[in-house]
């Protein structure tokens, strides 16, 4: 199916990157198990194992691969996913995001495949750019839709505050 080719496509980016020069390889694994009812009112028993890997360059290029290996107990059916394949290059205060990367926004939480430009002012206070396609978590739209976006964060006593605007096209509403 496509998610066969997009695991492929960014197994096969992140092994071109160059691997010279690294500072630090690390490879972690886990294994978690959940329940959770979904927005159809279906209830899951996840079981999540996850296969990271990541290296840190000279400059501070930083790389990420993960894999999560999921099997929800109640359907017994195992499929494989590729959750970040990225590049974070520094910029000022912060890194580049490039490639497949958790995303959270105001009323999206899933997989971004494209580029997060945030940019920290002081230590809790600054904006972030976005854009490419989002994806749910479950891949129920693996083709995912166009997302483009930026917004205002700043951390008030504990209290976390975010104001943005964000543009999203499903095919046939705008959002």
């Amino acid at each position: 199916g496509r998610w066969d080719n997009v695991n492929g496509v960014f197994a096969l980016l992140f092994l071109l990157l160059p691997h010279s020069g690294w500072a630090v390889s690390s490879l972690d694994m886990s294994a978690s198990v959940g329940i959770y009812r979904d927005f159809r009112e279906q209830e899951h028993l996840p079981l999540f194992y996850t296969l990271r890997y990541s290296e840190l360059y000279r400059h501070g290029v930083r790389t990420q691969f993960d894999i999560i290996l999921n099997n929800d107990l109640a359907d017994s059916d195992w499929e494989a996913m590729t959750s970040h394949a990225n590049v974070l290059v520094p910029f000022g205060r912060s890194s580049v995001q490039l490639g497949r990367q958790s995303f959270l926004g105001a009323f999206d939480f899933g997989l971004l495949d494209g580029i997060q430009v945030p940019y920290f002012l002081n230590d809790t206070t600054g904006f972030r750019f976005f854009g490419g396609w989002v994806h749910p978590l479950d891949l129920a739209e693996p083709e995912g839709t166009p997302l483009v976006g930026a917004e205002v964060f700043t951390t008030i006593l504990t209290v976390h505050t975010r104001v943005g605007s964000a543009w999203r096209y499903d095919g046939l509403n705008e959002r």
